[in-house]
């Protein structure tokens, strides 16, 4: 990238630094959002650390010897890549879940428990009912062809205030039969919760009935936050 235009470097860079922030703010990078924020923080680095600083020595032999530095650098981190990635994706992600909309490659409980809900789904819906999924589950919607009757695609405790927690249980009210809840912590969010917030999650419970829970446990008693990955279905009782 020696010749790369400057405003593609500039816009990289803004979005580098700023995906790096969630460092600096104690949130994780992890999770569904990891493939979007970490490669152009790692194309900036890159860039940097080869170009823009091997620029800086002129004598011919301390450049050689950072060269060597940072070239060493960057395969040893490569070296420490490739374990991880074998194990998630070929060890720990094994479950292939296949839809006609698409394949997500994941763990087994995890597959299991969307597998679950989709044949549920399809069964109990039509294409391009309403359903909602907390606190998070755009992939379940997708995968269903159903939509989304929330304004947000991710809610999770503490993002919305009292007014939007109201306008959220409106819209239950009036265009959703179903809420599927996902037994998640948002670590990448910074929270160490799963399921929805107190107050949310108590108007669900008054209007709303546990009619299964999905995964490799189907155990209805399961509390969110126990160690075994589920979704819980809830049906609108009036």
């Amino acid at each position: 990238m020696p010749d790369a235009s400057p405003a593609i470097l500039l816009v990289l860079a803004v979005y580098a630094l700023t995906s790096l922030l969630r460092i600096v703010l104690r949130v994780r990078s992890g999770g569904a959002y990891g493939p979007s924020l970490l490669p152009t923080s790692i194309i900036v680095l890159t860039y940097v650390s080869t170009c823009v600083y091997l620029d800086l020595f002129r004598n011919k032999q301390v450049r050689r010897i950072a060269q060597t530095i940072v070239y060493s650098t960057l395969f040893l981190s490569i070296l420490t890549i490739i374990p991880i990635a074998v194990v998630r994706y070929r060890i720990e992600n094994v479950y292939r879940l296949q839809t006609p909309r698409g394949i997500m490659f994941t763990e087994p409980g995890r597959g299991q428990a969307f597998a679950d809900a989709i044949q549920f789904i399809e069964h109990e819906t039509v294409p391009g009912a309403p359903i909602a999924v907390l606190p998070e589950g755009s992939s379940l919607t997708f995968f269903t062809n159903r939509c989304n009757p929330l304004r947000e695609e991710i809610i999770i405790p503490g993002f919305l205030n009292r007014e939007g927690e109201k306008r959220l249980i409106e819209c239950f009210k009036h265009s959703t039969r179903f809420v599927f809840i996902a037994n998640r912590p948002n670590r990448e969010f910074g929270v160490y919760r799963a399921g929805p917030s107190d107050g949310l999650m108590s108007w669900i419970e008054q209007n709303f009935e546990p009619v299964a829970t999905f995964g490799a446990n189907h155990d209805s008693s399961l509390q969110y936050g126990a160690r075994p990955f589920f979704i819980r279905a809830y049906r609108k009782t009036h």
